[in-house]
C-alpha cells in the first residue's frame, strides 16, 4: 500500500504530459519484453549461424584434403 501511496504522491507533482496512463504503462512493459525476446531471438539466430560456418568451412577443409590425397595417389609415375 506504501508503494501505491508514494506513486500518486509523485504523480500528483508531474505535469499532466508528464504522467502515464495505466494502458501506456502496460503499453511500456509489453514493448519492452518485445524488444529483450527479440534480441534473444537474434542472438540464438547469431550462434546458430556462427556453428554452421564452423562445420562448413571444416568439411570444406577435409574434403579438400582427402581430394589432394586421391590425386596423389592417382597421379602416374614418371619413369
Amino acid at each position: 500500500m506504501r508503494k501505491k501511496a508514494k506513486d500518486r504522491e509523485q504523480k500528483k507533482k508531474l505535469w499532466v504530459h508528464e504522467k502515464m496512463t495505466y494502458s501506456s504503462k502496460v503499453s511500456a512493459k509489453h514493448t519492452s519484453l518485445l524488444r529483450e525476446l527479440e534480441t534473444e531471438d537474434q542472438e540464438e539466430r547469431a550462434e546458430q549461424l556462427r556453428s554452421f560456418h564452423e562445420q562448413v568451412a571444416w568439411k570444406l577443409a577435409m574434403t579438400r584434403g582427402r581430394k589432394d590425397q586421391f590425386q596423389m595417389h592417382c597421379q602416374p609415375s614418371s619413369l
